[in-house]
């Protein structure tokens, strides 16, 4: 009997889709963790990033392309091993209050629901080490391109 299973983990699926987006490699977002329909992401807090230079907080440009990117990602999580391009249709971020200067920001993705052509996906961020205190949350839905043979292994 042959093992079946794929020779990668979401994790390095998700790592993977990290480092072919350019704008999450330029950000320097990383992946904490990848489950079976969530994701967890953080943006480390950098000068480069501060949007009121006043206050030192991040900008939320950069913080909504994280939660988008993590949307993605928990997608790519659910679908595993397939693989599949999830282009953005619809995003809807309510910014509840701007991150603490210095603070890393936090995202959580769920993939709560997949029809044939889109998925449904439920985010949440906050400060790192204040989970109890969002700073934003999403509902996002994303397009399901299927690409034939993605994540199949090589013989099968």
């Amino acid at each position: 009997m042959t093992d079946s299973s794929p020779p990668f983990t979401r994790l390095d699926i998700c790592n993977r889709f990290l480092d072919s987006v350019r704008h999450s490699k330029v950000l320097g977002m990383q992946v904490l963790s990848a489950e079976e329909f969530s994701v967890r992401t953080v943006l480390p807090w950098r000068e480069d990033l501060v949007g009121n230079p006043e206050n030192g907080m991040m900008h939320g440009g950069a913080i909504f392309a994280m939660m988008d990117q993590a949307g993605g990602m928990a997608v790519t999580c659910r679908t595993f091993p397939n693989f599949e391009i999830t282009p953005t249709i619809d995003f809807r971020l309510d910014h509840l209050r701007g991150p603490a200067k210095g603070a890393s920001v936090i995202c959580e993705a769920s993939c709560y629901r997949l029809t044939n052509h889109v998925a449904f996906v439920k985010l949440t961020s906050w400060e790192e080490g204040n989970e109890e205190e969002p700073i934003a949350t999403g509902l996002a839905t994303y397009t399901r391109l299927k690409i034939d043979k993605a994540g199949k292994v090589v013989g099968q």
